[in-house]
């Protein structure tokens, strides 16, 4: 939540509250080899910030700069 909070403040400029809410359909006991992050390390070669994070989770695309 926090991470994306801070990716929307970076491409937006404005701080507002996240919340995520996860369907009760989903099994979230399965995970998917390779789908979840188990580190935020800078040296992480996928990390995404800003507006990589936003166009990758939310399909976002930067209209002006």
């Amino acid at each position: 939540d926090e991470i994306l909070r801070k990716a929307f403040v970076d491409v937006v400029g404005i701080d507002r509250k996240i919340e995520c809410v996860v369907d009760p359909s989903i099994d979230t006991t399965l995970a998917i080899k390779g789908d979840t992050r188990t580190s935020e390390a800078p040296s992480d070669q996928t990390l995404l910030s800003g507006a990589a994070l936003l166009a990758q989770e939310l399909g976002a695309k930067l209209i002006e700069k």
